[in-house]
């Protein structure tokens, strides 16, 4: 029997046109801190004072295949930089796993506890393999829409 694969996809913008912050997903992760995280493909905007530091993080996310190795907290507070996100994907992953890096977005949610995907500053994919956390992410966006 094969597992069916937890997502959610939605606009990244709510009703009253604000957008939905990384760092709300982030707040219903699920031990985010027993987790490795990477940033990958990003392609993000930041405050003027950070503007220089937003392209080296960009560069060091694009940099190889693996992207961009963060601990929980540095991942918290490279939130905190960002006033918009156009493209990311963020994922989680239990250090008892293998991952691939060379895979696309699907074998990432396949593989990770948690992926978050920003693509074009519209659309919000997150998947991953744990439930509690697509169960957590349903609520917050039912809650923000």
């Amino acid at each position: 029997m094969t597992e069916q694969l937890k997502s959610i996809e939605t606009s990244a913008w709510r009703q009253n046109g604000s957008a939905i912050d990384l760092s709300e997903i982030l707040a219903v992760v699920p031990d985010g801190e027993g987790l490795q995280w990477h940033v990958l493909n990003l392609w993000a905007v930041g405050t003027s004072d950070a503007s220089d530091s937003i392209l080296k993080i960009e560069d060091g996310a694009n940099a190889n295949p693996g992207g961009l190795r963060l601990s929980w907290h540095e991942l918290l507070a490279l939130c905190k930089r960002f006033t918009q996100i156009i493209d990311a994907i963020v994922i989680g992953y239990r250090s008892t796993i293998s991952v691939s890096f060379d895979s696309n977005e699907d074998s990432f949610c396949k593989q990770c506890d948690c992926v978050i995907a920003v693509h074009d500053s519209s659309l919000l994919r997150l998947c991953g393999t744990n439930a509690e956390f697509i169960r957590r992410a349903s609520q917050l966006l039912s809650k923000n829409s």
